[in-house]
């Protein structure tokens, strides 16, 4: 599990076709030094679990003059593990936003972006296969 503190925020790419947009994805852990609680340990183990097909959200500060912090949702379409054993996903932006348009593709995500996670949703696209 990735319970990384160090960075405010870790870079992500947000591809619109053949464009790609530098972002920057929160790092929902940092500045959370307190003694790990039960539920926090829980969070970390159901983001752990998160693979393809997941609905996660993410903040993201965007690397634009005027243009605001936000979050959105991400539906997980790839999910790997990098070389130095970090569990990294890419996926689909639900919704316009600021930037990004339904359906450009955003990511890495890390387990320390994920601000939330709609389980409901991944189980809806298992009883609908």
């Amino acid at each position: 599990m990735n319970y990384s503190t160090t960075k405010q925020y870790n870079a992500a790419t947000l591809k619109h076709g053949s464009k790609k947009a530098a972002v920057l994805l929160a790092n929902v852990n940092y500045n959370n030094t307190s003694f790990a609680k039960a539920s926090d340990i829980y969070e970390q183990e159901l983001k752990a679990a998160v693979c393809e097909g997941a609905l996660v959200k993410v903040i993201a500060k965007w690397q634009m003059r005027d243009v605001h912090t936000e979050r959105f949702w991400v539906n997980v379409t790839k999910t790997i593990v990098n070389k130095a054993g970090v569990k990294q996903h890419w996926g689909k932006v639900c919704t316009d936003t600021q930037v990004a348009i339904c359906g450009d593709v955003i990511g890495p995500i890390e387990e320390c972006n994920i601000a939330q996670i709609d389980w409901d949703f991944a189980e809806q696209l298992k009883l609908a296969a």
